[in-house]
């Protein structure tokens, strides 16, 4: 067969079957021109779900005469004209193929009056990207797109479309993400005459809190927490979700980058890196979020996809990071609450207790670690005492942070190794070398140690012996993941705190203990933490511990069995400033 070049029907007809997949995907680029035109005001109508008719209107700049049949011509714009637009992209749409495209398997129909030219409104029809014809008509400055029987030229792409309910729930979709895109633009959705929510352009706080509310629920707005940061040319605002309305579905996600919605590996792992790291990941769940990422046109390449809906960053690993700090700091602010263990069937809540950002931990040189020869609740008992809170319905409150210090006060020396913590008229100077057990005690006992995991760069591999079974639940109930194969058990994630070169010298200890409960084999990793040495508090939850700790014991003392001092209280008649 020899060579030939395809018909300008057939090209948009392929062009269409990259960018026109369903009536959402019009909708999507209809919606996408309007912005672009600059339009404070869009109104959609559907029927049959869009597969009969989807009409746009809008109150932007309008199409001049002159350009009316230029639009429906592939690869026609007005938003690039060099290459050198393509690296500094500042609208939506600029590929010149949506309308082509569309054109080419649903009849179309397109009424603009352009702010420039007040003389008369104009009308183009046209089916299949042929014989349009332009006629005068009256309209209102802005532009109007009908778009009917989608697919009734292409039988076997119409057969594929889904159920009206199905199709339904994508064009809300979409709509909801426009509706999240752009707050200064008014939006209204009607389907077969039935009006769905519709949104004045929300201009003060208070509005754009009401249409998060609306769209992502009120359950999210009152578990989300608002960020706002700034670093040289980027900006990251929005809201994040705590675990507490985390969702089965991804259905609650939504980024924008310069206000496109996107959907980027590398924005979806520093998203999921945060949360992990901070201890609110559930495997099973997706965080819900609507974000919104700011930066200049020239650090983002959007011509990746004929979707748009994949970017490139110039930068990539400094917006990774950026992403991931931003939100690791504001889940700082989330309030945890810690939970303890009832003696019997009552239950209490604990207040939960805000921390602020501050990561202060000391590395030091590694030591072999001996697991203590016997093991029993009660040495546990004496070495460790626990706290008086075990009976829930005799636990006293854990006071709020503003209720039990002011301001954190850096150490003067800059060592890491000192923390300062100011009461009244009372500082509390803590060491963090001697303190690090009784810091680690705490912590060993919080939810958030079962959370903070790492995986395992080469699966450790356990021989399943006598006795292995009870060693594996043990391990299971401290942090350690593990999965069966066959006549083995693989260890995958491992407890932050250990070193994976470690975990069989661990895991012998813990298979040679008669007991094997869990007091016991918080031992053996008490153990290992005070021969390393090397315990990080994890980001943020340095004055956590010490201020739990304080309220627990708050008349101290505040030594350890070695007699070292941990906590050296001095209070204000301490200081004399007089000559």
């Amino acid at each position: 067969m020899r060579i030939k070049k395809l018909s300008s029907l057939l090209a948009n007809q392929i062009a269409a079957g990259e960018v026109i997949e369903r009536p959402a995907s019009v909708l999507k680029e209809c919606v996408e021109n309007s912005l672009d035109a600059g339009a404070t005001r869009i109104d959609i109508e559907v029927e049959n779900a869009g597969m009969g008719l989807i009409r746009i209107k809008d109150n932007g700049c309008g199409i001049a005469k002159d350009d009316l049949a230029l639009a429906l011509d592939r690869h026609a714009t007005s938003k690039i004209q060099h290459v050198e637009d393509l690296f500094c992209i500042d609208s939506l749409g600029f590929r010149g193929e949506a309308l082509a495209s569309i054109s080419s398997v649903a009849k179309i129909r397109l009424i603009s009056q352009n702010s420039d030219d007040m003389s008369s409104a104009w009308e183009l029809r046209a089916e299949q990207s042929q014989d349009a014809q332009i006629f005068p008509t009256s309209h209102p400055v802005g532009t109007t797109i009908e778009i009917r029987d989608l697919f009734y030229n292409v039988p076997v792409r119409r057969k594929f479309l889904k159920s009206e309910k199905t199709e339904l729930y994508h064009l809300l979709e979409v709509y909801k993400k426009f509706v999240l895109s752009d707050f200064e633009v008014g939006f209204s959705f009607k389907s077969n005459q039935r009006r769905f929510k519709s949104y004045a352009p929300a201009t003060s706080d208070q509005n754009k809190l009401s249409r998060i509310k609306n769209v992502c629920g009120s359950t999210f707005l009152d578990h989300a927490i608002k960020i706002d940061v700034i670093y040289q040319a980027m900006r990251l605002w929005g809201w994040v979700g705590l675990v507490d309305v985390a969702k089965r579905q991804a259905d609650n996600q939504y980024f924008f980058v310069n206000k496109r919605m996107v959907r980027d590996k590398l924005i979806n792992h520093a998203i999921k890196n945060a949360y992990r790291l901070m201890g609110h990941e559930r495997s099973d769940l997706y965080p819900s979020y609507a974000l919104y990422l700011e930066l200049p046109c020239d650090q983002v390449d959007v011509n990746v996809h004929p979707t748009k809906h994949e970017v490139r960053f110039v930068e990539a690993a400094w917006v990774h990071d950026f992403i991931e700090k931003c939100i690791k700091e504001a889940l700082l602010t989330a309030p945890i609450a810690i939970e303890a263990e009832a003696t019997d069937s009552t239950a209490s809540s604990i207040e939960p207790t805000k921390f602020t950002d501050k990561q202060i931990y000391t590395e030091y040189s590694e030591r072999k670690f001996s697991a203590p020869s016997a093991v029993s609740s009660a040495a546990i008992h004496d070495r460790y005492p626990q706290p008086k809170t075990i009976a829930m319905q005799q636990s006293p409150v854990l006071p709020k942070m503003h209720e039990v210090i002011s301001p954190v006060i850096p150490a003067p020396d800059n060592s890491q190794r000192f923390f300062m913590l100011q009461q009244e008229k009372h500082i509390y100077l803590c060491d963090l070398v001697q303190a690090q057990s009784k810091l680690f005690f705490h912590f060993i006992n919080t939810p958030l140690a079962l959370e903070m995991k790492k995986a395992v760069l080469f699966p450790i591999e356990l021989p399943i012996a006598c006795g292995a079974i009870e060693t594996m639940t043990g391990l299971g109930a401290v942090g350690f993941e593990i999965r069966q194969t066959g006549e083995k058990a693989v260890i995958t994630h491992i407890p932050f705190f250990i070193d994976a070169n470690d975990v069989l010298e661990i895991v012998a200890h813990i298979r040679a203990l008669e007991n094997k409960h869990v007091p016991a084999i918080k031992e053996i990793l008490l153990s290992y933490v005070d021969a390393q040495a090397v315990f990080k508090i994890p980001h943020g939850w340095l004055e956590f511990f010490f201020i739990q700790w304080l309220s627990q014991t708050a008349k101290g003392p505040w030594i350890c069995l070695e007699k070292h001092v941990l906590i050296q209280e001095i209070q204000e008649n301490n200081f004399n400033f007089s000559k």
